[in-house]
């Protein structure tokens, strides 16, 4: 999991857990939060999500 502080992130942002998910394949995927409104895949194996919808 990763938080930024954007409200629209953009696969860009997902560079650190796209590394992270390289060096661990075994890993299904992960989650970026955010302060936006919507939930959407930002990149292969990567979903952003708005942090209040998780907390």
């Amino acid at each position: 999991m990763e938080v930024k502080a954007t409200s629209r992130p953009t696969p860009k942002d997902a560079q650190g857990l796209l590394a992270f998910l390289a060096e661990y394949p075994e890993v299904p995927g992960r989650l970026l939060l955010h302060g936006g409104e919507e939930v959407f895949p930002l990149a292969d194996r990567v979903v952003a999500a708005p942090w209040w919808r998780v907390a």
